[in-house]
């Protein structure tokens, strides 16, 4: 037994010292608080023993930074599917990605691999960080073993630590290099262009090449994610120049990227590089829309400069935002934006001062897929549909698709099947008292998971739904419809709707599905199709022929997380409460006055309006003359923007009466001329400088304290420290976490300002590109640590001989202590020890006792009377000797004897003076 604090143990000297002192206490409870402290201290001194045994763990660390190859997942598929082969059913098995940051794959557990987890950053190589990850891995392993497969190119300093912690913890680390040819890998090493320019000034952008060798290659710049010049170009051996030139049109920046395309190059991702350019003149008001809007011709005859898109046509990058001072969304769906998008619209309100305003429509606010997303936190009003709102109820049933696909992993700790069911209690959410609910999952067969059952509390349901897992298998889609048909006929609810979500490539017609779905629609229930793919997979064109003769919509979604949204969607435009269609009056409240307009007394009939209700805090321009009084124009401030929500239709089929009304013009101008922003900040000269990865920021400014938040590609916002370096000069440092375009932003007492871009041209990845150095590192890694550089996979498993392994006893001594607590709990309340061990230790002194047929011994006093009998004849009887608690018992009687007997004496002899007394007084 070894001990890791063994010093400890020193202190049971005084303690039991102490302890035996205690003479107030029984021999018994004395006797267990000697124990007590004893298992305590040895406890505390965390005990362990040594077994043997051959029993091993190994974690293999991966990688997949952008310098790997791009088809280091597969390649490495394969090395763990054989590590796995080879190892025991009690041996573990881990697998850590590395990249910007560490992330386990696999738990150290005898699982088989399922495959590596989606990573977002991959623009660094923290080798060190990985390693030391897998290290605390392997702490309590009986035989620890690191695999690590990498170029060596690491990001975050030597690795010199790590060779000393796995030599002292005996964990040896074999390195499998994957090296990249580079015969022919090139990689832009640098761009430069003007950090700012006036509008109508020319900005050269010049692109530094490296190539390895002589070779073509196809060169494209973008601008604002656009292709504006492509063409081949001959590369030389070596540094390479091009040059490109542009004339910037529109305030805001404006981003350039670089893409040099070469045969047989395996690492494409440094082959691209990005900067940005500020425009100083005139932003734009972005329309978007499904088609040619009626917003777009009035604001260009009020002399507004509009740039019009669908949602598809433009990529919403910070970027990208800071070139417009208001936004208009008109009728268009959430579904047309990427998650990202809206997440960096919602910035650029608060942020970058943007203007938003939403114009409803069937496909806008709650039924547009915004209710939960990013962009609903900045609309001046709710989107959830309150019960007062609700014209009439709804069975709902859901068809969820539990085959083996929807198994796969989409992030950290989820799966396509945990966004199937998010989205599922997103749609339950919506649901109220008029509602009833069935839920069932689907793979071969249809299974029941909550039954059909009026909505009482939609988050008793949660759980429920929240425990459907993947089971492998396809999905019959007629036994899904069948169930849903079978139990939605009968609903006491005249709107029926069945949403069935499948995978596009994965979906079974074992049966005449078609003819069920008729059926369906016979029965007043619709039908939607959620599909996870697109409309070119194998089973689409199956699906979204369902949701045809269902009389519902289809989704198509390459994105999981999209699900909820999806799902919300669709249950708000099924239950026909969140889009209602009859002409309704308005009553005007503000106006237009809360944007600096005139007053509005009086506004047309819309025959169409959006439900939602207007949050605290915002402004009410008109609403409708129902009994709900329905919010039908909002506005709100959030951050340095303004947003504005009109709930009725502009245009379209709901929406053209407002068109002829007198006022419409100003109505539309009002509002974009209202929320648009404009930059007032007092700047006299502000610059970027950039050496390698860091950028200073110099501003020139008559503000004694600046206030400088940057805003990175992906929407996170930090702020900038300055320092005064003379009266009216501030300088401030800062270097990027990764490559893209940061827009720094000043704010100050008369307003904000844009400030020029920092652009971080090539990633640190690219900059440790030392393919003799790298694979030195491997090598000095692997030996020092007592592991092999480039080993078989047969050297890895054959060094399994046996071993000894340190099993900790804590949890022994833990029970031991907690054992003998409840003993001297136990005497002090039955004292049975003290009755017990006299008649224990009396057995024990005893020789030759008899026992009885059954084995029980007999009295002490049948002991003695069978000794005297046996004796009788001699003259004296040998009796047997006393154990010292019998002489103790025998002299304490003795006593008591004794001292009875004189009392009786000193009794008799004062009754006798009494006597006398008495006659001598007679």
């Amino acid at each position: 037994m070894m001990f890791q604090y063994p010093w400890l143990l020193l202190l049971s000297i005084p303690l039991l010292w102490f302890v035996w002192k205690q003479v107030s206490l029984s021999f018994p409870i004395r006797s267990l608080r000697l124990l007590t402290v004893v298992v305590v201290l040895l406890g505390i001194s965390n005990p362990s023993c040594t077994v043997p045994t051959t029993e091993q763990d190994i974690v293999v660390v991966v990688d997949r930074s952008d310098s790997m190859p791009s088809t280091i997942e597969q390649s490495t598929m394969e090395t763990i599917q054989q590590l796995q082969q080879g190892l025991s059913p009690n041996d573990g098995f881990a697998v850590l990605s590395v990249a910007t940051e560490s992330q386990i794959d696999k738990p150290l557990t005898n699982d088989p691999f399922q495959g590596f987890k989606p990573f977002l950053q991959t623009e660094q190589s923290n080798i060190k960080s990985g390693l030391e990850y897998a290290l605390q891995l392997l702490s309590s392993s009986p035989k620890g073993k690191i695999v690590l497969i990498s170029d060596g190119a690491g990001t975050d300093g030597e690795l010199t630590s790590i060779q000393t912690q796995a030599l002292t913890k005996n964990i040896p680390i074999y390195t499998l290099a994957k090296t990249q040819t580079r015969s022919a890998d090139i990689h832009i090493s640098n761009i430069q262009a003007p950090t700012h320019v006036n509008e109508g000034e020319q900005a050269s952008i010049v692109v530094a090449i490296q190539s390895p060798i002589d070779q073509e290659a196809y060169i494209t710049l973008y601008k604002d994610d656009k292709p504006i010049a492509q063409g081949n170009k001959s590369l030389t051996k070596g540094r390479n120049s091009v040059q490109f030139n542009d004339l910037p049109t529109g305030g805001g920046v404006h981003t350039y990227r670089v893409n040099v395309d070469v045969q047989n190059d395996d690492t494409p991702k440094n082959n691209t590089a990005e900067v940005g350019v500020l425009t100083k003149g005139r932003k734009k008001v972005l329309v978007l829309s499904q088609g040619p809007s009626v917003i777009t011709n009035t604001l260009r005859s009020a002399g507004l400069l509009v740039k019009e898109n669908t949602p598809q046509e433009i990529l919403l990058s910070p970027a990208t935002l800071s070139q417009f001072q208001a936004l208009v969304l008109h009728n268009v769906p959430a579904t047309s934006f990427q998650e990202q998008e809206l997440k960096n619209i919602s910035i650029a309100i608060e942020q970058l001062g943007l203007g938003l305003w939403m114009i409803g429509g069937e496909q806008s606010f709650g039924v547009g897929g915004y209710l939960h997303s990013n962009l609903e936190d900045v609309l001046p009003v709710h989107l959830e549909i309150r019960n007062d709102m609700r014209k009439m109820g709804m069975a709902l049933g859901i068809a969820l698709d539990r085959s083996g696909s929807m198994s796969a992993s989409v992030g950290p700790n989820l799966t396509k099947m945990d966004l199937a069911n998010q989205g599922t209690i997103a749609a339950i959410s919506l649901l109220t008292t008029l509602d009833s609910v069935y839920v069932a999952a689907v793979d071969t067969s249809n299974h029941e998971v909550i039954p059909f059952q009026d909505i009482l509390n939609p988050t008793t349901l949660h759980s429920k739904v929240m425990g459907i897992e993947s089971t492998g298998g396809g999905i019959y889609v007629s036994a899904a419809l069948e169930a849903q048909l079978n139990v939605l006929k009968d609903s006491k609810q005249r709107n029926r709707h069945v949403v069935l979500f499948a995978d596009a490539a994965d979906a079974v017609d074992e049966n005449d599905s078609r003819t069920i779905v008729a059926t369906l629609r016979e029965n007043n229930a619709t039908l939607s199709v959620i599909a996870l793919g697109t409309a070119a997979d194998p089973d689409a064109g199956f699906l979204a022929d369902l949701a045809r003769i269902g009389g519902g919509s289809i989704y198509f979604s390459q994105n999981p997380k999209e699900l909820p949204q999806l799902f919300s969607m669709d249950t708000m435009i099924a239950s026909q409460s969140g889009y209602i269609e009859e002409p309704t009056e308005i009553q005007t409240v503000l106006g237009l006055t809360p944007l600096g307009g005139q007053s509005v007394s009086t506004m047309p009939t819309i025959e169409a309006y959006n439900i939602s209700y207007a949050k605290s805090q915002t402004q009410l321009g008109a609403q409708n003359t129902d009994e709900q009084s329905s919010p039908i124009l909002v506005y709100g401030r959030y951050g340095l923007g303004q947003s504005v929500a009109y709930l009725g239709d502009i245009g379209g089929e709901n929406g053209q009466q407002i068109l002829s009304w007198s006022n419409f013009d100003t109505f539309v101008t009002t509002i974009v001329s209202g929320i648009s922003n404009t930059e007032t900040a007092d700047i006299t000269y502000a610059g970027v400088t950039r050496s390698g990865q860091r950028h200073q920021l110099t501003i020139e400014s008559s503000n004694e304290a600046p206030e400088v938040h940057i805003l990175s590609k992906t929407g996170e916002v930090e702020r900038l420290d300055f320092t005064q370096i003379q009266p009216g000069l501030y300088q401030a440092d800062y270097t990027p976490k990764s490559t893209g375009v940061y827009l720094p932003q000043i704010k100050t007492d008369k307003g904000v300002s844009n400030l020029p871009p920092m652009s971080h041209i090539t990633s640190l990845e690219y900059s440790t590109q030392n393919t003799h150095n790298n694979k030195e590192t491997l090598v000095t890694l692997s030996q020092r640590s007592g592991g092999l550089f480039n080993p078989t996979i047969e050297q890895i498993l054959t060094q399994n001989d046996i071993h000894s392994h340190q099993i900790p006893l804590e949890y022994v001594w833990q029970w031991l202590t907690l054992c003998l607590i409840l003993l001297e709990i136990s005497e002090r309340k039955r004292r049975w020890l003290q009755r017990i061990v006299p008649s224990v230790l009396h057995r024990k002194q005893s020789f030759g006792v008899p026992k009885t047929l059954f084995g029980k011994q007999s009295s002490v006093h049948e002991d003695l009377q069978t000794t005297v009998q046996t004796t009788s004849s001699k003259e004296s009887v040998v009796k047997p000797e006393l154990n010292p608690d019998e002489k103790y018992t025998k002299e304490a009687n003795q006593r008591e004897a004794s001292s009875s007997d004189e009392s009786k004496k000193r009794k008799n002899t004062l009754q006798d003076a009494l006597k006398r007394a008495k006659k001598d007084k007679s």
